[in-house]
């Protein structure tokens, strides 16, 4: 009965976590296509990614580009300015190095009273930067586990590592969010679908 049991808490986990969503496939009018998965907790404490990515169609190519989407929370409001570097080690000891791309500041968080009534109450204050990502650097965590984190602020820096207790999940996060992005640029979509 216990291995049943198991199974089933096994099976559920990898759905939820194999269960990547886009939450935004949108046409503007000028033909740029946007497309944006869905925040996954990357079990770092603290850090939900993501992908979004958006195709502008110019002449008869297309351009496509991809922003790595974090939620960072923490008991401080954190400021980070365009620039700010956000790095990834992998597995094979390579380090990808992401910036910032737009500005996050004082006024530019949502906050969260976490644990109300208890001996742990706290607000959380979260910032949401993006990272610009090459299609490269995609393919390189995709092709390994992402085993340190180390994301700059104005103030200071937040590292966290992997470690064999706590094993994480953000290269398999965004392993799934990038296949999800190939899987809806397979089909077309103009600013008449679905009218």
């Amino acid at each position: 009965m216990k291995k049943i049991l198991l199974s089933v808490v096994i099976t559920i986990a990898a759905m939820q976590l194999s269960a990547q969503q886009i939450v935004v496939d949108k046409v503007e009018e000028n033909g740029t296509r946007l497309i944006v998965t869905q925040k996954v907790y990357s079990g770092y404490p603290g850090i939900y990614v993501g992908l979004s990515s958006y195709r502008v169609k110019i002449g008869q190519s297309d351009t496509t580009v991809y922003k790595l989407s974090i939620r960072y929370g923490s008991q401080n409001n954190r400021q980070i300015s365009v620039g700010r570097k956000l790095l990834l080690k992998l597995s094979d000891n390579n380090i990808i190095t992401l910036e910032n791309a737009e500005e996050i500041g004082a006024t530019d968080y949502t906050s969260e009273l976490v644990q109300p009534g208890t001996y742990y109450e706290r607000i959380v204050y979260y910032v949401f930067p993006d990272y610009d990502i090459t299609e490269s650097q995609i393919s390189q965590i995709c092709k390994n586990e992402v085993i340190k984190i180390r994301l700059e602020y104005n103030s200071g820096e937040y590292t966290i590592e992997e470690t064999k207790r706590k094993k994480n999940k953000f290269a398999t996060v965004i392993r799934n969010a990038y296949s999800e992005i190939q899987e809806a640029y397979k089909t077309e979509k103009d600013i008449y679908t679905d009218f």
